[in-house]
């Protein structure tokens, strides 16, 4: 694309500025040519050369607005934006010269300290007598990997419209906007790929208008306008629906009479009369419009709007003919979209002024390629559907309308439930042939829903499904929908799946396996992985899904210490053992790094058992006034108050009349609990007054204690944590019954039955110890020290 192309005779019509076919070509130029075009001006703001780049546009909703991607080059921008709107992108370069000398350039232009070229790149949203702006932290544009965030003294009057793609993509649409309802079409919405502009149509508009009765606003009468508008205090007749969108965007004769120049300086005439090596013809006698070709001077009955438009003819004019002169033309039947051209020798699909060759897959699209059925194929050797038509590469076994993704099947379109099941199916989106012309190229009826990865689905009003890759599992409730972690619930395209929803394999369920033969249990959008011990957990049945049914879920290692709703529980033999108090979690070494939370939905099948206790902690069981404590699982009946006493056993601890199961299924009977006892099944101990005295083995020879055949109780040392410390066993104990004092030494005890005697020996009040008759009832007696 040269620099300059110097149009002789261009002369500014200011009732028909530029012609439909002109403004609406869409595919003048590629991202590549835009550039290129760019780069010819050596101070442009916006070309490669220079280190600029911008985020790419990359569709709209109504609910969300305009989306954007990556940064790119400026040719790129303005080419995503002309094909999002089926706009000529040289109108776009025109309007960014026109408005902010963009394409041009130059130094004052480009390093402008307030970045407002940028900003305000084609004047949208800066009406005359505007005021100025100022923002902070937007996406203007992007020079040598440095990006722009900041802009004072701009007249864009919003922060969603500064910054250069922000600019352009708006402008395009204003602009086909202005041209399609100024020519009254009410329902014009650009729908396809990730552009979905169905919000358009429920607008009103405010420009200037062609003449015909149209509609302005969606709700309101038809209305006659003559065409006639006042522009700078003079009267127009506004010919075309492009003339009208440039007066409403720029309202000046000025402003327009330079986009003519510049227009027609770049990139020649404005006026675009007739296809080429072809025109369009009404028969004057039946009205009947035809495609004349010039080539094989053949002509085509076009028997609805959509095929022109599928062949980009809509913007052109349609002459007047006599009836005599159109029979004069070679009958060549209804112009069909579906195409035999002989200069390619190829079968060609047309849709939305893109020919697409089918080389494969006819059957699959449900089409006559063969041609066996009458007037299926049009055959076309036109220089206009070689060079005039975009050429869209081969077909494939995929489609795409409105934002849907179909797979090509037996003549059927069956949708894919989202772009992932299609990405899952080994598909790419590119490989979808975009169709536009729906009435013309997508009437194959509806297949069923192409599903391949997990999700929850509803089919057509019907109750919540699960779909694990492979089969459908009906969802029983909320509960175990959020179980499952609230997954994004799909409503699926149309599809014949609606009239016969698929038939489910089980009930979702929170237990689980895969193939692999692991077992989970879900719950809070987790899977916990519980092979080890499954039936621990459930003692019922687990439900079978894929592997892939289940990857979605991070997964979180086995706890047995469960918090559900408020309560601390422990698993226990499957079932739920209550933990009571702080004291017992303590305890029980729980914490939240060995706890998981579940809800209570989750182990809502896990019958309840008895609670849960530490060790040490006493109770006494309901109809009873034995005392029992708590050791290694087991219960230990407390044979009188002063061995209580001397365990230190806390009686405003004790939990009283417990459920009888306590010393079954809870805590089953050990036997009697005694003051000798092994910590951990070691050594010998012997508790007094809430002390441990240790035995060691001088004490044990000293006295005559065998530890090896002492009966003793095998304790665990958490059961002995309301005793004080440990203290070895001495030389001196005093009965506690009947207040005697003995001497341990050769092997037995020895009675001291003199103070004296008690002193002479080394006894003090701070080396005696207080034992019962038990401990003296463990050594043989030995004689008497009495001086």
């Amino acid at each position: 694309m040269s620099q300059s192309r110097s149009v002789s005779a261009a002369t500014f019509n200011r009732n028909d500025i530029i012609d439909n076919a002109v403004f609406d070509k869409n595919n003048a130029m590629n991202a590549a040519q835009i550039n290129n075009f760019l780069n010819n001006f050596p101070n442009s703001c916006i070309s490669p050369n220079s280190g600029f780049q911008a985020i790419d546009p990359t569709g709209y909703s109504p609910s969300a607005g305009f989306s954007f991607g990556n940064f790119t080059t400026a040719g790129q921008v303005i080419y995503d934006a002309a094909q999002a709107y089926h706009i000529n992108p040289q109108v776009l370069l025109v309007t960014l010269q026109k408005e902010q000398s963009l394409v041009n350039g130059g130094s004052s232009i480009c390093n402008s300290p307030s970045q407002n070229q940028y900003a305000a790149a084609v004047g949208y949203g800066c009406p005359d007598g505007g005021h100025s702006y100022s923002y902070s932290n937007v996406n203007l544009y992007e020079r040598n990997g440095v990006m722009v965030t900041n802009v004072s003294s701009t007249c864009v009057n919003s922060a969603s419209k500064v910054g250069f793609t922000q600019q352009v993509i708006r402008a395009a649409w204003l602009l086909k906007f202005g041209e399609q309802r100024s020519q009254g079409n009410i329902n014009w919405a650009e729908i396809h790929g990730n552009w979905n502009n169905s919000d358009d149509p429920q607008s009103c508009y405010s420009g200037p208008m062609t003449q015909g009765t149209f509609k302005i606003c969606p709700s309101g009468s038809s209305t006659f306008y003559d065409g006639n508008y006042i522009i700078d205090g003079a009267s127009i007749h506004i010919q075309n629906g492009p003339t009208a969108a440039l007066y409403w965007y720029t309202p000046h004769f000025n402003g327009n009479q330079n986009f003519f120049n510049l227009f027609t300086t770049w990139f020649g005439s404005t006026s675009y009369p007739e296809p080429l090596g072809s025109l369009l013809a009404v028969d004057n006698q039946t009205g009947q419009i035809y495609f004349v070709s010039l080539t094989n001077n053949t002509r085509y009955a076009i028997v609805s709007w959509s095929t022109l438009v599928a062949y980009n003819l809509n913007g052109y004019p349609i002459i007047p003919m006599d009836d005599s002169a159109i029979m004069g033309y070679s009958d060549g039947g209804y112009l069909r979209t579906l195409v035999w051209d002989s200069t390619t020798q190829g079968l060609f699909l047309v849709d939305h002024g893109t020919r697409y060759s089918f080389s494969q897959y006819c059957t699959q699209w449900g089409l006559d390629c063969l041609g066996n059925t009458p007037g299926s194929v049009s055959n076309l050797n036109n220089t206009y559907f070689d060079q005039g038509l975009i050429n869209g590469g081969s077909n494939q076994p995929l489609m795409q309308v409105n934002g849907q993704f179909f797979l090509m099947t037996n003549g059927t379109r069956q949708p894919f439930a989202s772009a992932a099941d299609m990405q899952a199916a080994g598909y790419a989106t590119t490989q979808c042939l975009p169709i536009i012309q729906t009435d013309l190229n997508a009437t194959q009826p509806l297949g069923a829903l192409q599903n391949s990865v997990p999700k929850f689905i509803v089919f057509n009003g019907n109750s919540m499904m699960y779909f694990d890759g492979q089969n459908y599992h009906q969802v029983p409730g909320l509960p175990t929908y959020y179980a499952w972690g609230s997954q994004l619930v799909i409503i699926p395209p149309p599809s014949s799946t609606d009239t016969n929803p698929p038939t489910s394999t089980s009930t979702l369920s929170n237990w689980v396996k895969d193939g692999g033969n692991n077992y989970y249990l879900i719950d809070n959008g987790t899977k916990m992985n519980i092979t080890a011990d499954h039936a621990n957990w459930n003692s019922g049945s687990f439900e079978s899904l894929p592997a892939a049914g289940l990857t979605f879920l991070p997964t979180m290692a086995e706890q047995h210490n469960i918090y559900s709703q408020g309560n601390v529980l422990v698993l226990q033999n499957n079932t739920l053992r209550y933990v009571p108090t702080p004291e017992d979690y303590y305890g029980l070494g729980i914490n939240p790094s060995n706890t998981v939370n579940l809800s209570a939905n989750a182990i809502s099948t896990i019958p309840a058992g008895p609670n849960i206790l530490r060790d040490g902690a006493a109770y006494t069981i309901n109809g009873s006034g034995a005392l029992y404590i708590i050791n290694n699982n087991t219960s230990l009946y407390v044979p009188s108050v002063s061995m209580a006493l001397d365990f230190g056993v806390n009686w405003g601890a004790i939990r009283f009349n417990l459920n009888p199961n306590m010393l079954s299924s809870g805590y089953p009977s050990a036997g009697t609990l005694t003051r000798w006892v092994r910590p951990d099944g070691s050594g010998l101990d012997y508790i007094t007054n809430r002390s441990t005295v240790n035995v060691t083995p001088a004490a044990a020879s000293a006295w005559g204690i065998n530890t090896n055949t002492q009966p003793a109780t095998t304790i665990n040392s958490a059961t002995l944590y309301n005793t004080t410390g440990t203290v070895p066993l001495g030389q001196f104990v005093r009965n506690t019954q009947n207040g005697g004092m003995y001497y341990g030494t050769s092997g037995a005890s020895h009675y001291i039955s003199a103070y004296s005697a008690f002193v002479n020996l080394g006894g003090t009040t701070a080396n005696i110890i207080n034992v019962s008759d038990d401990f003296l009832s463990a050594m043989p007696a030995g004689y008497t020290y009495g001086w």
